[in-house]
């Protein structure tokens, strides 16, 4: 049985196969995964979702280009909301400061 690796780099997603053997709960390789693999064995329950160190691996059971992307374009788009709401904290906080630098400059003014 072959599963497919799909992993996310820079400016690229790397297709590799890798002949399998099938256990009750996961699957083992025949030889050795791929390369950027680094576990010793694929969970069943993590087929389909995002793995590895940076969640930037997916594994199928068969070659779907169409579910790898909407997995990684769903990766993605978390992403970026995750970043405009630290967009908009930081907005935030850059207001605080600059009020606060007013009331310093205020307060100054008004002791002399």
């Amino acid at each position: 049985m072959k599963l497919y690796f799909y992993f996310l780099e820079t400016g690229k997603i790397r297709c590799a196969e890798c002949e399998v053997e099938e256990k009750p709960k996961t699957y083992k390789p025949v030889d050795r995964f791929p390369s950027g693999f680094y576990r010793c064995c694929v969970k069943k329950e993590d087929i389909g979702e995002l793995i590895g160190y940076g969640d930037n691996i997916v594994v199928l059971t068969e070659n779907n280009i169409q579910k790898v992307a909407n997995v990684f374009r769903g990766k993605m788009k978390y992403r970026i909301a995750r970043e405009k709401q630290n967009i908009a904290s930081a907005n935030e906080s850059i207001n605080q400061c600059n009020k606060t630098l007013s009331m310093i400059d205020e307060w100054e003014s008004n002791q002399k």
